[in-house]
């Protein structure tokens, strides 16, 4: 009877340990959002990326633009566009946070020096997001506009 009851321990321990396997890993989202402040440069960095001629209308956005986007092995992901104003970012974030699998972070570098602060407390704010770190997403710091400064040297 002893080695009954050892086995039926063993197997409820596999079963357990199974489930807690499956069911605590998230499921990884299918979604990368640019985030950053605003004229960072993050609409033009999309349509770049999806190749379009003409770039997303941008008055200052209030919504996010969102676009699928296909890969070579037939996945789909979407490109999200985050507006850079505060109270638009934050509830955007909000929105999309759940099925995110990448954040790419644009920095306007021309501006870095005034805007050191807010890009810190923004990057902050997403690293110690408690949902974000469940999904465990993919982080890519990109600095954007880093060659304005040379250009107008040369104009």
């Amino acid at each position: 009877m002893s080695v009954e009851i050892i086995a039926l321990v063993v197997f409820l321990l596999v079963v357990a340990s199974l489930c807690a396997f499956f069911y605590a890993r998230p499921a990884r989202g299918n979604d990368i959002i640019f985030v950053g402040l605003q004229n960072a440069g993050k609409t033009t960095m999309v349509s770049k990326l999806l190749k379009q001629e003409k770039d997303f209308l941008t008055a200052t956005s209030i919504v996010p633009n969102v676009a699928s986007y296909k890969l070579e092995d037939s996945k789909k992901i979407q490109l999200i566009d985050i507006p850079g104003a505060d109270r638009l970012r934050f509830n955007a974030i909000q929105k999309f946070k759940s099925s995110v699998c990448g954040i790419i972070l644009v920095i306007n570098s021309e501006k870095i020096q005034k805007e050191v602060r807010d890009v810190a407390e923004l990057l902050f704010s997403l690293l110690t997001d408690e949902q974000i770190h469940r999904m465990n997403p993919r982080i890519l710091i990109a600095a954007n506009q880093q060659d304005c400064a040379i250009a107008k040297k040369w104009i």
